[in-house]
């Protein structure tokens, strides 16, 4: 509702931005954001909070741009590598804040400078990512008239978007 609102308003100002270009560029650049938001609307709404979040994407970016730039391993084991590691680091902190009763502030700040630390240690240069995988990933669209575009990351936001919308709507 937030951003239907921003977007209207500048609509007003801005009467480009009603373009099909302009909705799926939105889509497409804020998609990270946009399946990060599903996410940490759950925490919040269990009365959590994860301090962590943006650290760990950015580890997550480093780590498998470094797999797969440097190491030539291939991204889709790249990937289930990434989300086997911060699944892994996100269950530390879930039991540290359950077992140990550290506060989740505590905790998640600690998450958070590990995690930017972690990906600091990893690489602190630019990695080039040249795979024919990530080009069809990122070749994957379909196409708006008026020359807007509907890519497979803002496909993949709307479906996490469904997701959690299904999730909160039958969950207490």
């Amino acid at each position: 509702a937030v951003f239907i609102v921003a977007y209207a308003l500048c609509v007003m100002q801005y009467p480009g931005m009603f373009s099909t270009r302009v909705v799926g560029n939105l889509l497409t650049d804020n998609a990270f954001l946009g399946i990060a938001s599903v996410g940490m609307t759950f925490v919040i709404l269990t009365r959590g909070i994860d301090l962590s979040i943006g650290s760990v994407i950015a580890f997550a970016s480093v780590f498998v741009a470094v797999l797969v730039g440097t190491y030539n391993v291939h991204p889709l084991v790249a990937f289930a590598a990434v989300l086997v590691i911060s699944t892994l680091f996100g269950c530390l902190m879930g039991a540290m804040i359950r077992f140990l009763s550290i506060p989740p502030f505590v905790v998640t700040l600690a998450g958070m400078f590990l995690a930017r630390g972690a990906a600091y240690l990893i690489s602190t240069e630019s990695v080039p990512i040249s795979h024919p995988v990530i080009d069809a990933i990122q070749g994957f669209y379909f196409r708006f008239p008026g020359g807007g575009r509907l890519t497979a990351l803002a496909i993949v936001m709307l479906i996490v978007f469904a997701v959690g919308i299904f999730l909160a709507s039958r969950t207490r």
